[in-house]
Parts: C-alpha cells; sequence; structure tokens
C-alpha cells in the first residue's frame, strides 16, 4: 500500500542519499520521487542521483529532478513554489508530500515547509543520521548570513539584538553570524550527548567562543532528539529576550532543531529565521546510514 503520495529529496554525494530513497521506497512506497539537486554541485551529486533514478525505475516508480541555485534564494523559491503547485494539481485530494531532510539544507528546508504550508499539503519529513560524519571539516568558507524568505521576523525599533544559535560542528559558520549581526546578546544551545564525539567536536569548541569582548555570549544544552525537537527550551530562551530584543534564531546543529525553529519562526513572527550558507563541503562529509535511528515528524 502505498502510504504517502511523493517524496521530495535532496541530491547529495552522501550515500544517505540514495540509501534513504531506497529505505522509504521499501517502507512508505511513495508514489513518485523529486530530486532536488544544486547547479553548482551538479558534478559531484551526479553519480548518486543516477543511482536513485536506477532505484526507482526499478521500483516502478515516477522520478524527476529539479534544479535549484542556492546563490539565489528568490529562483530557488519560485523553482520550489511551481514544483509544489504542479504536485497540488496533479495528486488526488488530500494530497501529501514527504521530505527527506537528510541532506537538504535548512534553507530549503524552510522553504519546503513554508510552501507546502501555503498549499494546504500534509507534510510529513524524515531524517536519517549517517554511520558517521568526516573527521575534518565538514564545512569551509562561511558566506554572510541572510534572512530566511517570508520567515524575518518582525524587528522593533530601539531594540537590541539577540542572536540564538542551534550549534553544530561547524564553528565557523557560529562566528560568522556573531560578527555579521554584531548582537547585544547571544545564546549559544549546545546539543547534549557523545553521539559522533559531539562533547569534543561541538560543545567544546563552541565553549571556545565564549568571548565576552564580542557580546554578552552563553551556552544551554538542548536535545534535538527529543519529541520536539528542543522547540520548548528554544522557546524558553526566547522568551527571556523578546521583552528587551529583536530574536534572530537558527539552526545549524542536528536537523530536527531545524524543524523546531521552522515551528517557533511560524508560531511567533517576530521572531526572524536566518541561515549561514558556506561555500565549501567536504566530500567525504559522512558514511553511511543509520536507518534504525531515523527521526520522522510532521508539520
Amino acid at each position: 500500500m502505498r502510504s504517502i503520495s511523493w517524496l521530495i529529496t535532496m541530491g547529495s554525494w552522501e550515500d544517505r542519499f540514495f540509501l534513504g530513497v531506497e529505505h522509504l521506497l521499501k517502507t512508505d512506497c511513495p508514489v513518485g520521487i523529486t530530486v532536488l539537486y544544486s547547479r553548482t554541485f551538479a558534478t559531484q551529486t551526479a553519480d548518486n542521483r543516477a543511482k536513485v533514478a536506477k532505484i526507482a525505475a526499478t521500483a516502478g516508480v515516477i522520478c524527476n529532478e529539479v534544479e535549484v541555485e542556492f546563490e539565489d534564494q528568490v529562483k530557488t523559491y519560485f523553482s520550489l513554489e511551481i514544483l509544489l503547485a504542479e504536485l497540488t494539481s496533479q495528486l488526488n485530494s488530500p494530497t501529501s508530500v514527504f521530505l527527506d531532510i537528510s541532506t537538504m539544507p535548512r534553507e530549503l528546508i524552510w522553504m519546503c515547509f513554508t510552501l507546502c504550508t501555503d498549499n494546504a499539503l500534509a507534510t510529513r519529513w524524515a531524517y536519517f543520521p549517517p554511520e558517521e560524519y568526516g573527521k575534518e571539516w565538514l564545512t569551509k568558507e562561511p558566506d554572510a548570513p541572510r534572512m530566511v524568505l517570508r520567515k524575518s521576523g518582525i524587528t522593533q525599533y530601539g531594540k537590541q539584538t539577540a542572536v540564538v544559535i542551534v550549534t553544530g560542528f561547524d564553528s565557523e559558520r557560529v562566528m560568522k553570524a556573531i560578527t555579521y549581526f554584531e548582537p547585544g546578546v547571544v545564546k549559544l544551545g549546545v546539543q547534549i550527548g557523545e553521539q559522533y564525539e559531539n562533547l569534543k567536536r561541538n560543545a567544546d569548541e563552541q565553549r571556545k567562543q565564549l568571548r565576552p569582548e564580542l557580546c554578552d555570549i552563553s551556552t544551554f544544552d538542548i536535545d534535538a532528539y527529543l519529541k520536539d525537537h528542543g522547540e520548548q527550551i528554544l522557546n524558553d530562551v526566547i522568551d527571556s529576550l523578546l521583552i528587551t530584543h529583536n530574536v534572530l534564531l537558527t539552526s545549524q546543529g542536528p536537523k530536527p532543531s531545524a524543524v523546531a525553529a521552522f515551528q517557533i519562526a511560524t508560531s511567533r513572527p517576530e521572531v526572524g529565521l536566518f541561515y549561514v550558507p558556506a561555500l565549501e563541503y567536504n566530500p567525504q562529509y559522512s558514511k553511511g546510514i543509520r536507518t534504525d535511528l531515523v527521526v520522522q515528524g510532521g508539520v
């Protein structure tokens, strides 16, 4: 039985891109698949995209591709808008989509969630952790932060800026946000637990950023693998800031925390969602997939 209408995933050189599709075809049986892929990284993702096309053909499932341009938010937004409008018109009502967010940039996740809501699409998502992350760097050359379209918050004149960041293994992207926005207050949400050498690669690295000469900066613990993916603790932190500050929020940590950030920006439109893109990604970003640890939910 086909339990979901359409799978949308992100083309990647990571194993979990094609292994995630393979798993979802067995467990959730989509009627079709759309592979989003970056024009910039088209060559690097070509082999795995070909694997997905073959897997879909073997399963007798429609598979198409949509090119997006990470450098151009507006073009990417319109490409997704057209895709989801077409799905809405083609599929029988009620229509639903399933997003595999494992290899999808957070900015793209937030755009998809927003547009799915616009089109009254019942939306579920899945995140597959890898077996392991690369031992060296994951991303390099963080670019200027940018506000997420339609989730950029409401600025109140006269208030200072506070930045709330769910951190990950890319400490350079955290520092880029701090130096770019020059906030009065920074709150760094650090994922708890020892998974993937988290204490060494995330917690210890983020605490090195506690430079009081920059601003009022502190950390708090968060667990993106709770049922609410850290939404409650983020709301508590934001509550303590909103009276006196304009609050900007982002997720650079475990992908499920990106869902929590989206839910907050949707329910609290005064909170601005932002994204720090990276210009370079490690070809050995991750290996394998942990289908036994899949995290799923809906928006």
